[in-house]
């Protein structure tokens, strides 16, 4: 399973400061559970951090080489 695919791209791509998981989901077409896993493994890479908010889970985008 390689770290790029349609949904990291997307993911990568259109993810907003403060935006919750389920939002970003919902925007970009797919399933939570998808984009949850997929975010996980970014977050290994130090490319977004998960901020937990009580049963919130939001985005921190870090602007790494990736974005460039």
């Amino acid at each position: 399973m390689g770290i790029v695919n349609e949904i990291t791209i997307k993911i990568i791509k259109d993810a907003k400061e403060g935006e919750s998981i389920r939002s970003l989901a919902n925007r970009i077409g797919y399933a939570y559970s998808a984009v949850y896993n997929w975010i996980l493994n970014l977050e290994k890479y130090e490319v977004i951090k998960i901020i937990r908010k009580g049963n919130r889970n939001v985005i921190k985008v870090n602007k790494n080489l990736i974005y460039k």
